[in-house]
Protein backbone atom coordinates (compact mmCIF):
# COMPACT_ATOMS: atom_id res chain seq x y z
CA UNK A 1 0.00 0.00 0.00
CA UNK A 2 2.96 2.04 0.80
CA UNK A 3 4.40 1.74 -2.31
CA UNK A 4 1.48 2.46 -4.55
CA UNK A 5 1.60 5.60 -3.02
CA UNK A 6 4.75 6.59 -3.31
CA UNK A 7 4.48 5.53 -6.51
CA UNK A 8 1.83 7.67 -7.44
CA UNK A 9 2.97 10.81 -5.81
CA UNK A 10 6.68 10.66 -6.85
CA UNK A 11 5.87 12.73 -9.65
CA UNK A 12 8.33 15.59 -9.80
CA UNK A 13 6.73 19.35 -9.66
CA UNK A 14 8.50 22.45 -8.27
CA UNK A 15 9.58 22.83 -4.64
CA UNK A 16 6.41 23.21 -2.41
CA UNK A 17 6.22 26.62 -0.41
CA UNK A 18 6.50 26.62 3.39
CA UNK A 19 3.34 27.74 4.13
CA UNK A 20 1.93 24.81 1.97
CA UNK A 21 3.93 22.34 3.45
CA UNK A 22 2.87 23.69 6.76
CA UNK A 23 -0.40 23.58 5.72
CA UNK A 24 -0.58 19.97 4.97
CA UNK A 25 1.46 18.81 7.47
CA UNK A 26 -1.57 20.06 10.06
CA UNK A 27 -4.01 18.16 7.75
CA UNK A 28 -1.81 15.28 7.40
CA UNK A 29 -1.53 15.22 11.32
CA UNK A 30 -5.10 15.75 12.20
CA UNK A 31 -5.94 12.93 10.52
CA UNK A 32 -2.87 10.56 12.11
CA UNK A 33 -1.01 10.22 8.75
CA UNK A 34 1.41 9.24 7.91
CA UNK A 35 0.36 6.04 10.84
CA UNK A 36 2.72 5.40 14.10
CA UNK A 37 4.01 2.33 12.52
CA UNK A 38 4.46 3.63 8.89
CA UNK A 39 8.46 3.21 7.23
CA UNK A 40 8.00 5.24 4.03
CA UNK A 41 7.69 8.60 3.61
CA UNK A 42 4.69 10.74 3.25
CA UNK A 43 3.18 11.82 0.19
CA UNK A 44 4.22 15.42 1.24
CA UNK A 45 7.84 14.64 1.96
CA UNK A 46 7.87 12.29 -1.32
CA UNK A 47 6.67 15.44 -3.13
CA UNK A 48 9.65 17.49 -1.68
CA UNK A 49 12.06 14.55 -2.45
CA UNK A 50 10.68 13.98 -5.72
CA UNK A 51 11.05 18.29 -6.95
CA UNK A 52 14.86 18.04 -5.42
CA UNK A 53 15.34 15.56 -7.72
CA UNK A 54 13.78 17.12 -10.64
CA UNK A 55 16.08 20.53 -9.53
CA UNK A 56 19.02 18.11 -8.76
CA UNK A 57 19.19 16.84 -12.24
CA UNK A 58 18.48 20.10 -14.06
CA UNK A 59 21.54 21.13 -12.12
CA UNK A 60 23.41 18.00 -13.27
CA UNK A 61 21.88 18.51 -16.99
CA UNK A 62 23.40 22.38 -16.99
CA UNK A 63 26.74 21.09 -15.41
CA UNK A 64 27.14 18.11 -18.06
CA UNK A 65 26.14 20.55 -20.83
CA UNK A 66 29.05 23.44 -19.47
CA UNK A 67 31.77 20.48 -19.20
CA UNK A 68 31.04 19.52 -22.64
CA UNK A 69 30.99 22.64 -24.07
CA UNK A 70 34.55 23.60 -22.26
CA UNK A 71 36.09 20.60 -23.87
CA UNK A 72 34.52 20.84 -27.21
CA UNK A 73 36.33 25.06 -27.25
CA UNK A 74 39.60 23.45 -25.31
CA UNK A 75 40.10 21.21 -28.43
CA UNK A 76 38.67 23.75 -30.81
CA UNK A 77 40.97 25.74 -29.71
CA UNK A 78 44.24 24.39 -30.18
CA UNK A 79 45.53 26.31 -33.27
CA UNK A 80 47.41 24.63 -35.97
CA UNK A 81 50.97 26.22 -36.95
CA UNK A 82 53.50 24.93 -39.39
CA UNK A 83 57.18 25.30 -38.57
CA UNK A 84 59.11 23.31 -40.93
CA UNK A 85 57.47 25.43 -43.74
CA UNK A 86 59.44 28.85 -43.00
CA UNK A 87 62.34 27.23 -41.94
CA UNK A 88 62.56 25.15 -45.00
CA UNK A 89 61.98 28.46 -46.76
CA UNK A 90 64.69 30.34 -44.76
CA UNK A 91 67.31 27.50 -45.16
CA UNK A 92 66.83 27.30 -49.32
CA UNK A 93 67.37 31.31 -49.15
CA UNK A 94 70.72 31.19 -47.58
CA UNK A 95 71.78 28.47 -50.14
CA UNK A 96 70.70 30.35 -53.08
CA UNK A 97 72.86 33.36 -51.62
CA UNK A 98 75.51 31.56 -50.84
CA UNK A 99 75.39 30.66 -54.33
CA UNK A 100 75.12 33.94 -55.49
CA UNK A 101 77.80 35.48 -53.79
CA UNK A 102 79.99 32.66 -53.33
CA UNK A 103 82.15 33.16 -56.59
CA UNK A 104 82.13 37.05 -56.16
CA UNK A 105 83.66 36.73 -52.52
CA UNK A 106 86.15 34.23 -52.86
CA UNK A 107 87.31 36.48 -55.87
CA UNK A 108 87.22 39.56 -53.45
CA UNK A 109 89.15 37.92 -51.24
CA UNK A 110 91.90 36.77 -53.44
CA UNK A 111 93.05 40.33 -54.42
CA UNK A 112 92.49 41.24 -50.90
CA UNK A 113 95.14 38.23 -50.46
CA UNK A 114 97.32 39.30 -53.14
CA UNK A 115 97.29 42.95 -52.07
CA UNK A 116 98.37 41.78 -48.84
CA UNK A 117 101.13 39.63 -49.83
CA UNK A 118 102.31 42.39 -52.19
CA UNK A 119 102.27 44.96 -49.04
CA UNK A 120 104.14 41.98 -46.98
CA UNK A 121 106.65 41.34 -49.40
CA UNK A 122 107.66 45.01 -49.68
CA UNK A 123 108.09 45.54 -46.18
CA UNK A 124 110.26 42.50 -46.00
CA UNK A 125 112.51 43.92 -48.98
CA UNK A 126 112.79 47.04 -47.47
CA UNK A 127 113.39 46.42 -43.86
CA UNK A 128 110.05 48.14 -42.69
CA UNK A 129 108.74 47.17 -39.22
CA UNK A 130 106.19 49.69 -38.51
CA UNK A 131 103.02 50.28 -39.64
CA UNK A 132 102.39 52.59 -42.70
CA UNK A 133 101.19 56.31 -41.59
CA UNK A 134 99.38 58.71 -43.69
CA UNK A 135 96.33 61.15 -43.31
CA UNK A 136 92.35 59.14 -44.06
CA UNK A 137 91.98 62.75 -45.94
CA UNK A 138 94.60 65.29 -47.76
CA UNK A 139 92.28 67.73 -47.76
CA UNK A 140 93.23 69.02 -44.23
CA UNK A 141 96.96 69.19 -45.79
CA UNK A 142 95.89 70.87 -49.01
CA UNK A 143 94.54 73.39 -46.86
CA UNK A 144 97.32 74.05 -45.01
CA UNK A 145 99.31 74.32 -48.12
CA UNK A 146 96.79 77.01 -49.45
CA UNK A 147 96.92 79.08 -46.26
CA UNK A 148 100.62 79.06 -46.49
CA UNK A 149 100.65 80.59 -50.05
CA UNK A 150 97.80 82.85 -49.28
CA UNK A 151 99.79 84.27 -46.24
CA UNK A 152 102.95 84.49 -48.08
CA UNK A 153 100.66 86.16 -51.23
CA UNK A 154 98.74 88.64 -48.93
CA UNK A 155 102.08 89.87 -47.48
CA UNK A 156 103.74 90.14 -50.59
CA UNK A 157 101.41 91.98 -52.01
CA UNK A 158 101.84 95.11 -50.15
CA UNK A 159 105.67 95.20 -51.24
CA UNK A 160 105.39 95.04 -55.04
CA UNK A 161 102.15 96.89 -55.13
CA UNK A 162 104.53 100.14 -54.94
CA UNK A 163 106.41 99.20 -58.25
CA UNK A 164 103.65 97.20 -60.13
CA UNK A 165 102.20 99.62 -62.80
CA UNK A 166 99.05 97.98 -61.72
CA UNK A 167 99.23 99.01 -58.03
CA UNK A 168 97.72 96.52 -55.73
CA UNK A 169 96.00 94.06 -57.72
CA UNK A 170 99.00 94.10 -59.93
CA UNK A 171 101.18 93.58 -57.39
CA UNK A 172 98.90 90.65 -55.96
CA UNK A 173 99.07 88.85 -59.18
CA UNK A 174 103.16 88.76 -58.63
CA UNK A 175 102.69 88.08 -55.08
CA UNK A 176 100.17 84.83 -55.84
CA UNK A 177 102.58 83.92 -58.45
CA UNK A 178 105.18 83.60 -56.78
CA UNK A 179 103.66 82.11 -53.63
CA UNK A 180 102.06 79.30 -55.59
CA UNK A 181 105.34 78.91 -57.52
CA UNK A 182 107.31 78.21 -53.77
CA UNK A 183 104.92 76.12 -52.70
CA UNK A 184 104.89 74.02 -55.47
CA UNK A 185 108.71 73.88 -55.75
CA UNK A 186 108.70 72.90 -51.74
CA UNK A 187 106.28 70.47 -51.62
CA UNK A 188 107.98 69.09 -54.63
CA UNK A 189 111.12 68.62 -53.11
CA UNK A 190 109.55 67.20 -49.54
CA UNK A 191 107.59 64.60 -51.61
CA UNK A 192 110.12 63.68 -54.89
CA UNK A 193 113.21 64.62 -52.74
CA UNK A 194 113.18 64.10 -48.89
CA UNK A 195 111.34 60.72 -48.90
CA UNK A 196 113.71 59.49 -51.44
CA UNK A 197 116.50 60.01 -49.13
CA UNK A 198 115.85 57.62 -46.83
CA UNK A 199 115.07 54.52 -49.34
CA UNK A 200 117.10 51.09 -48.91
CA UNK A 201 118.65 51.43 -52.10
CA UNK A 202 121.34 53.46 -53.99
CA UNK A 203 119.62 54.76 -56.64
CA UNK A 204 116.39 55.75 -55.09
CA UNK A 205 118.34 58.03 -52.75
CA UNK A 206 120.65 59.28 -55.22
CA UNK A 207 117.68 60.66 -57.22
CA UNK A 208 115.99 61.68 -53.89
CA UNK A 209 119.21 63.95 -52.95
CA UNK A 210 119.12 65.38 -56.71
CA UNK A 211 115.74 65.84 -56.50
CA UNK A 212 116.36 67.86 -53.14
CA UNK A 213 119.55 69.50 -54.12
CA UNK A 214 117.83 70.92 -57.40
CA UNK A 215 114.29 72.18 -55.40
CA UNK A 216 116.09 73.68 -52.89
CA UNK A 217 118.35 75.66 -55.65
CA UNK A 218 114.98 76.63 -57.60
CA UNK A 219 113.39 77.91 -54.29
CA UNK A 220 116.39 79.67 -53.28
CA UNK A 221 116.89 81.19 -56.86
CA UNK A 222 113.47 82.38 -56.84
CA UNK A 223 112.86 83.58 -53.31
CA UNK A 224 116.61 85.33 -53.66
CA UNK A 225 115.48 86.78 -57.02
CA UNK A 226 112.28 87.67 -55.61
CA UNK A 227 114.18 90.10 -52.36
CA UNK A 228 116.25 91.58 -54.96
CA UNK A 229 114.20 92.53 -57.42
CA UNK A 230 112.34 93.69 -54.60
CA UNK A 231 114.95 95.89 -53.63
CA UNK A 232 116.06 96.75 -56.92
CA UNK A 233 112.91 98.35 -58.06
CA UNK A 234 112.56 100.16 -54.82
CA UNK A 235 116.20 101.31 -54.59
CA UNK A 236 116.38 102.29 -58.29
CA UNK A 237 119.93 101.86 -60.30
CA UNK A 238 121.65 101.87 -57.08
CA UNK A 239 125.06 99.40 -56.50
CA UNK A 240 122.95 96.30 -54.79
CA UNK A 241 126.25 94.55 -53.37
CA UNK A 242 127.78 98.10 -51.95
CA UNK A 243 128.74 97.83 -48.19
CA UNK A 244 126.10 98.93 -45.68
CA UNK A 245 125.75 98.49 -42.15
CA UNK A 246 122.73 95.43 -42.97
CA UNK A 247 123.72 92.95 -45.53
CA UNK A 248 122.17 89.46 -45.79
CA UNK A 249 123.56 87.62 -49.38
CA UNK A 250 123.77 91.25 -50.81
CA UNK A 251 119.81 92.44 -49.59
CA UNK A 252 120.07 95.63 -47.65
CA UNK A 253 116.39 96.64 -47.41
CA UNK A 254 114.71 94.98 -44.53
CA UNK A 255 111.36 94.53 -47.08
CA UNK A 256 113.73 92.92 -49.18
CA UNK A 257 115.12 90.13 -46.49
CA UNK A 258 111.91 89.78 -44.94
CA UNK A 259 110.81 88.67 -48.14
CA UNK A 260 112.94 86.23 -49.03
CA UNK A 261 112.50 84.85 -45.17
CA UNK A 262 109.35 84.42 -45.40
CA UNK A 263 109.65 82.91 -48.71
CA UNK A 264 111.88 80.32 -47.18
CA UNK A 265 110.03 79.75 -44.65
CA UNK A 266 106.69 78.26 -46.74
CA UNK A 267 109.18 76.57 -48.94
CA UNK A 268 110.30 74.77 -45.38
CA UNK A 269 107.10 74.39 -44.47
CA UNK A 270 105.90 72.95 -48.12
CA UNK A 271 108.58 70.70 -48.19
CA UNK A 272 107.94 69.08 -44.74
CA UNK A 273 104.35 68.44 -45.86
CA UNK A 274 105.33 67.03 -49.25
CA UNK A 275 107.61 64.76 -46.88
CA UNK A 276 105.28 62.84 -44.58
CA UNK A 277 101.74 65.32 -44.92
CA UNK A 278 100.50 64.08 -47.75
CA UNK A 279 101.67 59.88 -48.00
CA UNK A 280 104.08 57.94 -45.72
CA UNK A 281 107.20 59.80 -45.59
CA UNK A 282 108.66 56.00 -47.52
CA UNK A 283 108.06 55.81 -50.85
CA UNK A 284 105.39 53.72 -52.19
CA UNK A 285 104.92 52.10 -48.79
CA UNK A 286 101.50 54.30 -48.41
CA UNK A 287 100.71 53.76 -52.04
CA UNK A 288 100.86 49.97 -51.31
CA UNK A 289 98.85 49.81 -47.85
CA UNK A 290 96.04 51.91 -49.22
CA UNK A 291 95.92 49.48 -52.01
CA UNK A 292 95.52 46.29 -49.21
CA UNK A 293 93.37 48.11 -46.98
CA UNK A 294 91.00 48.54 -50.06
CA UNK A 295 90.58 44.99 -51.44
CA UNK A 296 90.31 44.11 -47.86
CA UNK A 297 87.66 47.08 -47.26
CA UNK A 298 86.05 45.84 -50.42
CA UNK A 299 86.03 42.14 -49.56
CA UNK A 300 84.46 42.85 -46.29
CA UNK A 301 82.10 45.45 -47.76
CA UNK A 302 80.89 41.93 -50.38
CA UNK A 303 80.65 39.54 -47.65
CA UNK A 304 78.37 42.34 -45.41
CA UNK A 305 76.22 42.68 -48.36
CA UNK A 306 75.61 38.91 -48.44
CA UNK A 307 75.03 38.63 -44.64
CA UNK A 308 72.37 41.23 -44.82
CA UNK A 309 70.66 39.36 -47.46
CA UNK A 310 71.22 36.25 -45.29
CA UNK A 311 69.61 37.72 -42.28
CA UNK A 312 67.01 39.47 -44.38
CA UNK A 313 65.44 35.73 -44.78
CA UNK A 314 66.49 34.80 -41.40
CA UNK A 315 64.43 38.04 -39.37
CA UNK A 316 61.48 36.64 -42.08
CA UNK A 317 61.57 33.21 -41.14
CA UNK A 318 62.24 34.50 -37.31
CA UNK A 319 59.32 36.96 -37.63
CA UNK A 320 57.01 34.27 -38.81
CA UNK A 321 57.97 31.73 -36.37
CA UNK A 322 56.95 34.88 -33.83
CA UNK A 323 53.88 35.31 -35.19
CA UNK A 324 52.48 31.77 -34.49
CA UNK A 325 54.12 31.36 -31.16
CA UNK A 326 51.98 34.46 -30.15
CA UNK A 327 48.75 32.06 -31.89
CA UNK A 328 49.64 29.76 -29.56
CA UNK A 329 50.47 32.02 -26.80
CA UNK A 330 46.42 33.66 -27.35
CA UNK A 331 44.80 29.94 -27.90
CA UNK A 332 46.65 29.13 -24.69
CA UNK A 333 45.15 32.23 -22.78
CA UNK A 334 41.97 31.40 -24.11
CA UNK A 335 41.49 28.03 -23.02
CA UNK A 336 43.02 28.84 -19.28
CA UNK A 337 40.42 31.76 -19.43
CA UNK A 338 37.40 29.26 -20.83
CA UNK A 339 38.36 26.11 -17.74
CA UNK A 340 38.57 29.43 -15.19
CA UNK A 341 35.05 30.76 -16.43
CA UNK A 342 33.30 26.99 -16.42
CA UNK A 343 34.71 26.46 -13.12
CA UNK A 344 33.09 29.35 -11.88
CA UNK A 345 30.11 28.25 -13.91
CA UNK A 346 30.26 24.55 -12.23
CA UNK A 347 31.02 26.20 -8.38
CA UNK A 348 27.63 28.01 -9.06
CA UNK A 349 25.54 24.92 -10.04
CA UNK A 350 27.36 22.91 -7.04
CA UNK A 351 26.41 26.16 -4.97
CA UNK A 352 23.11 26.20 -5.97
CA UNK A 353 22.69 22.04 -5.95
CA UNK A 354 23.73 22.38 -1.46
CA UNK A 355 21.16 25.35 -1.88
CA UNK A 356 18.48 23.14 -2.99
CA UNK A 357 19.04 20.17 -0.94
CA UNK A 358 19.09 22.80 2.31
CA UNK A 359 15.95 24.03 1.43
CA UNK A 360 14.30 20.16 1.03
CA UNK A 361 15.56 18.90 3.94
CA UNK A 362 14.40 22.26 6.34
CA UNK A 363 11.03 21.80 3.93
CA UNK A 364 10.77 18.21 5.46
CA UNK A 365 11.92 18.87 8.67
CA UNK A 366 9.15 21.92 8.88
CA UNK A 367 6.39 18.78 7.55
CA UNK A 368 7.06 16.77 10.45
CA UNK A 369 7.42 19.12 13.04
CA UNK A 370 3.72 20.65 11.94
CA UNK A 371 2.61 17.09 11.46
CA UNK A 372 4.39 16.12 15.25
CA UNK A 373 2.34 19.14 16.65
CA UNK A 374 -1.37 18.22 15.15
CA UNK A 375 -1.59 14.89 16.10
CA UNK A 376 -2.24 12.87 18.89
CA UNK A 377 0.48 10.03 18.14
CA UNK A 378 4.13 9.91 17.30
CA UNK A 379 5.24 10.27 14.15
CA UNK A 380 6.96 7.35 12.50
CA UNK A 381 10.49 7.20 13.81
CA UNK A 382 12.33 5.20 11.46
CA UNK A 383 11.42 7.35 8.26
CA UNK A 384 15.09 8.88 6.46
CA UNK A 385 15.35 11.06 3.92
CA UNK A 386 19.05 9.52 2.47
CA UNK A 387 18.71 11.61 -1.11
CA UNK A 388 19.21 14.87 1.12
CA UNK A 389 22.28 14.64 2.57
CA UNK A 390 24.33 16.24 0.04
CA UNK A 391 24.89 17.78 -2.72
CA UNK A 392 26.69 15.36 -4.79
CA UNK A 393 30.35 15.97 -5.82
CA UNK A 394 30.85 17.71 -9.35
CA UNK A 395 34.75 18.22 -9.35
CA UNK A 396 34.92 15.15 -11.77
CA UNK A 397 33.29 17.20 -14.41
CA UNK A 398 36.49 19.49 -14.86
CA UNK A 399 38.63 16.19 -14.97
CA UNK A 400 38.44 15.77 -18.99
CA UNK A 401 38.70 19.60 -19.41
CA UNK A 402 41.94 19.71 -17.24
CA UNK A 403 43.47 16.66 -18.75
CA UNK A 404 42.71 18.16 -22.00
CA UNK A 405 44.43 21.62 -20.50
CA UNK A 406 47.60 19.96 -19.31
CA UNK A 407 47.77 17.82 -22.71
CA UNK A 408 47.22 21.39 -24.62
CA UNK A 409 50.46 22.75 -22.37
CA UNK A 410 52.61 19.87 -22.38
CA UNK A 411 52.11 20.18 -26.41
CA UNK A 412 52.77 24.24 -26.78
CA UNK A 413 55.65 23.68 -24.63
CA UNK A 414 57.38 21.37 -27.19
CA UNK A 415 56.42 23.32 -30.15
CA UNK A 416 57.83 26.44 -28.12
CA UNK A 417 60.84 23.87 -27.73
CA UNK A 418 60.92 23.00 -31.28
CA UNK A 419 60.83 26.31 -32.71
CA UNK A 420 63.59 27.39 -30.75
CA UNK A 421 65.86 24.64 -31.99
CA UNK A 422 64.68 25.52 -35.06
CA UNK A 423 65.68 29.14 -34.58
CA UNK A 424 69.17 28.51 -33.48
CA UNK A 425 69.84 25.65 -36.39
CA UNK A 426 69.02 28.32 -38.94
CA UNK A 427 70.91 31.02 -36.74
CA UNK A 428 73.92 28.39 -37.15
CA UNK A 429 73.42 27.61 -41.31
CA UNK A 430 73.86 31.34 -41.40
CA UNK A 431 76.60 31.87 -40.18
CA UNK A 432 78.62 28.73 -41.49
CA UNK A 433 77.32 30.26 -44.65
CA UNK A 434 79.05 33.73 -43.88
CA UNK A 435 81.87 31.50 -42.81
CA UNK A 436 82.24 29.95 -46.21
CA UNK A 437 82.14 33.16 -47.94
CA UNK A 438 84.93 33.90 -46.19
CA UNK A 439 85.69 36.26 -43.03
CA UNK A 440 87.75 39.73 -42.98
CA UNK A 441 90.77 39.90 -44.46
CA UNK A 442 94.19 39.46 -41.93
Amino acid sequence: MASARSRTVSKAGPMPRAADVRARARADGAAEQPPSGAADPSDAEEEILAAHADAQARLDAQGAALSDALLRRMRAAAPHIDLETPIAEARLAIRQIEGRFAAQCAQAQARAALARTDLDGFRERNGLRRAAVYPASTALQAGLLVVAAVFEALFSATLFAQESEQGLLGGAAIAVGLSGANVAIGFLSGFLGLRYLQHVRLAPRIGGGVALAIGAALGLALNWFAANWRQFTLGGAQDLYAPTAFNLLGLTEPQAVILLMLGGGVWVFAALKGYSGFDDPYPDYGKLDRAAQRAADDADALREEARESIEEAVDACGKTVRIALSTVQKAADGRIAAFDEAAAALSALDEQSRACAASAADLVAEYRRANAAARSTPIPEDVSSPRLQGAPPRIDRLTAASDALDAARREDAQTQALAADHLQRLAQDMEDACSRLGGRSP
